[in-house]
């Protein structure tokens, strides 16, 4: 399981981080094609997304430090 910080592109209605659109990992994007879940923790929201080339994504996002980090899930 691969861990690190990376860029989200996402769609902003009422607030931000509405839901992910693309995510840029090791310099490459990757387009979300499925949202399979989210959640809410202390430091921010989470969702879990798959990527049009099947990648499965835990996206973190922290709210003080304007930080996402990714957990690589299948």
């Amino acid at each position: 399981m691969a861990r690190c910080e990376v860029q989200v592109r996402c769609y902003s209605g009422a607030f931000y981080p509405e839901r992910p659109q693309a995510v840029c990992l090791q310099g490459e994007w990757h387009v979300v094609e499925a949202l399979l879940q989210r959640w809410r923790t202390p430091q921010g929201p989470g969702f879990r997304v798959r990527t049009q080339d099947m990648l499965v994504l835990d996206l973190l996002y922290n709210e003080i430090t304007k930080i996402w980090d990714v957990v690589q899930v299948g």
